[in-house]
């Protein structure tokens, strides 16, 4: 007799997982120097295919867990609607996979993504360097460097693959010795010297150093992981509101300060004299690229706190802040190591990086938080 639970799993993880794959080949394509018409067919097909992972998925959510799901996608599709910035389809793809990804084994889930991120990484950039697709050779504003994107349109999405490709190594290495230590700062050196990011390469020093140093700590009662997990959120969006406001006042005190962080600083103040605070988002426009020859002046607004205020709203904002606090507190009482610095770094890295936000490529946020809303175990 046909084990029709056991069947019907096994249906939903083959949809998913391809419908995942398609959506990778479909973003790397879309940000790189190739084009393609009809491209968006990926897109449509696999949302398609998660569409159809969640019709067989009808197990797995409690009941609070689906009301609190309902009023969080909601108040996520009206943010994102008002914005317009973000395709529909997109969105709906992020709310499917994260759906999905309740009935799915975690570690194979990362592990999964892992993958499909080296692999479409590899493939442009190697297309690239033998000159079968155009690269990009850009100026980091605030450097004053060039920068060669090896066939990506800007050079943001090749670092932050790099970033994610490195974290999730460690994260889903059982043991880490001295040769994965060697390699880890190895290629993110590289990657500094290639694609000028110094900042996230920073953030990677600060990962693997801090697990370095409290690899073998339990961290689950550790009141100075406490106070990470219950503050810094909150704290590194008023942090990131306080600068705009004190730039505002004096900007020669933060100069070096704004140097370092190469303008941010001046972009998020500047987010904040075009744009009022809203409840529920409005359009957001953006001056980069070929953008400025038509437009004006260079305009990107790299934190996503401030992004998140502006351009999805007051509601998004504090959905956001809670979030990373619920997803914080929940892998440090599961001393939860390794993901929970992954957090943290994306909660500091919030300042300087956009990206982040409503990310299933470079965050593991949103797979995260779904699982905690039904009680369910990380690993």
């Amino acid at each position: 007799m046909i084990d029709y639970f056991k069947y019907r799993k096994s249906l939903q993880e083959i949809l998913f997982y391809t419908s995942i794959a398609i959506y990778y080949v479909y973003f790397f394509i879309s940000r790189s120097t190739v084009h393609i018409d009809g491209l968006k067919i990926l897109l449509l097909f696999s949302v398609f295919l998660a569409f159809l992972a969640t019709f067989v998925n009808s197990f797995g959510y409690t009941k609070r867990g689906l009301i609190i799901q309902v009023i969080l996608y909601t108040c996520m599709a009206i943010s994102v609607i008002n914005n317009r910035r973000l395709d529909i389809l997109q969105l709906v793809m992020i709310i499917l996979v994260s759906l999905n990804s309740i009935n799915m084994d975690f570690k194979y889930l990362l592990k999964f993504n892992f993958w499909c991120l080296l692999t479409m990484y590899s493939i442009i950039t190697l297309s690239a360097i033998l000159g079968i697709i155009n690269t990009e050779i850009l100026t980091h504003s605030g450097l004053d460097q060039t920068v060669n994107t090896y066939g990506f349109t800007y050079y943001n999405i090749p670092s932050l693959s790099i970033f994610t490709i490195l974290i999730l190594y460690v994260v889903l290495k059982d043991k880490i010795n001295f040769i994965d230590i060697f390699l880890y700062l190895v290629v993110s050196f590289w990657a500094y010297k290639v694609y000028t990011q110094r900042l996230l390469f920073i953030l990677l020093l600060f990962y693997i150093f801090m697990y370095l140093l409290f690899r073998y700590k339990d961290i689950s009662s550790n009141i100075f992981f406490s106070a990470i997990s219950y503050f810094l959120p909150l704290v590194m969006t008023v942090i990131s509101f306080t600068l705009a406001y004190i730039y505002k006042v004096n900007a020669s005190s933060l100069y070096t300060l704004d140097n370092l962080l190469n303008g941010r600083i001046g972009l998020t103040l500047q987010a904040f004299n075009l744009y009022k605070i809203t409840i529920w988002g409005q359009p957001f426009t953006w001056t980069t690229g070929d953008e400025i020859k038509f437009i004006g002046n260079y305009f990107f607004l790299d934190n996503a706190y401030a992004y998140a205020l502006l351009a999805y709203g007051l509601i998004f904002l504090l959905g956001l802040i809670i979030e990373y606090t619920s997803i914080l507190i929940f892998l440090q009482k599961n001393s939860e190591l390794k993901l929970y610095l992954w957090i943290v770094v994306v909660v500091i890295g919030g300042t300087i990086v956009f990206d982040w936000l409503l990310n299933i490529i470079f965050s593991p946020c949103l797979y995260l938080i779904i699982r905690i809303i039904n009680k369910k175990n990380v690993l």
